[in-house]
């Protein structure tokens, strides 16, 4: 025969002639590996992308509670350095924000999925303040800001109440 009427056959064996059957498409085998493959990543991927939107709402409650601790500081400076008195630990939304808002901030904004509140605690006399709203990302876990400046995740012992002494 000559060398122009054979065919290389990709699966593994040389044919000869010009009218041979060359298999097309893919096995059930390599199918379902495929599929798996791609199920596999697909599970990863959004793991991640839930873990990413905790963080990000996460940060969304630090920076919204260090904006209330701004107007917070606005409000003392032009009351004779007292703060709002609450010391019921209530929730921002509620009377509290309401007596910084517009002047001291922009609006009272609130948990980006309405999980949690914002709360916030004075002492007797409005000296001083506390503000807290439980994370997402880790469980029994607070974002707490203070008057004395300090500020962070705290963990708690009792689910559901943070921070144990609300004022420093």
């Amino acid at each position: 025969r000559r060398a122009q009427d054979k065919l290389f056959n990709p699966f593994g064996r040389l044919r000869t002639g010009v009218h041979c059957s060359i298999r097309m498409g893919f096995t059930l085998l390599e199918l379902l590996v495929v599929i798996a493959i791609i199920g596999i990543l697909a599970t990863l991927i959004g793991a991640n992308y839930i873990g990413a939107q905790r963080a990000g709402r996460d940060a969304r409650r630090r920076g919204d509670l260090n904006a209330y601790r701004g107007a917070l500081e606005l409000y003392a400076n032009a009351n004779n350095g007292v703060y709002l008195i609450n010391t019921g630990g209530d929730p921002l939304t509620a009377l509290s924000c309401l007596s910084l808002n517009p002047t001291y901030i922009g609006s009272c904004v609130g948990d980006p999925v309405g999980t949690t509140t914002y709360r916030y605690q004075s002492s007797t006399g409005g000296i001083d303040y506390c503000i807290w709203a439980f994370l997402e990302e880790r469980s029994n876990t607070c974002y707490k800001v203070c008057s004395d400046g300090k500020a962070g995740d705290y963990s708690t012992v009792v689910p559901g109440v943070c921070p144990p002494t609300a004022i420093p």
